[in-house]
């Protein structure tokens, strides 16, 4: 994708700028169908499906608008219909919007099982968390706390106490 300067760019977002002239609230609406799938169970394998529902509305995949990401930054819109100072500003919005979201599902999608947080909590219970937001909670005493560490401390290739 050559859009090094901003004129570029406006060739990957010309539906996408179509779409706003006729509906501003067009980000509105899709960051609420994305919501919406978010809730579902079987995020972020629902992905595919949220992709063609949003299409229509926001004229382009929301793939490519994340994609073409901050570069968007930069664009110059000329002799163009509609308020575009406006547009630029509601697409970064859509853009920093979806941009965790999307780095979360390619890795929830690509790698379900990988370490996403680990989270302490009160009582000496720590939360595992991985990419597909499932959760194993364990109760740990300092004891148990050094054992894990040893280990993992072998698996990586150091020594443990």
């Amino acid at each position: 994708m050559a859009h090094e300067n901003g004129y570029e760019i406006k060739k990957y977002l010309q539906k996408n700028m179509d779409n706003y002239a006729e509906d501003s609230l067009i980000f509105t609406k899709a960051l609420s169908i994305l919501n919406t799938y978010m809730n579902r169970v079987d995020w972020p394998y629902c992905m595919d499906e949220m992709i063609k529902t949003t299409l229509p509305i926001l004229g382009d995949s929301i793939f490519n608008l994340w994609s073409v990401g901050e570069a968007i930054e930069n664009l110059i819109i000329e002799h163009s219909e509609g308020d575009f100072d406006q547009y630029k500003i509601d697409v970064m919005a859509f853009y920093k919007t979806i941009k965790p979201i999307m780095e979360q599902y390619y890795g929830a999608r690509y790698r379900p099982l990988k370490l996403a947080s680990i989270v302490y909590a009160e009582k000496n219970q720590i939360k595992f968390i991985r990419n597909d937001g499932q959760t194993f909670d364990i109760e740990v005493a300092k004891e148990d706390v050094n054992y894990m560490i040893d280990i993992l401390m072998e698996i990586s290739g150091g020594k443990g106490n």
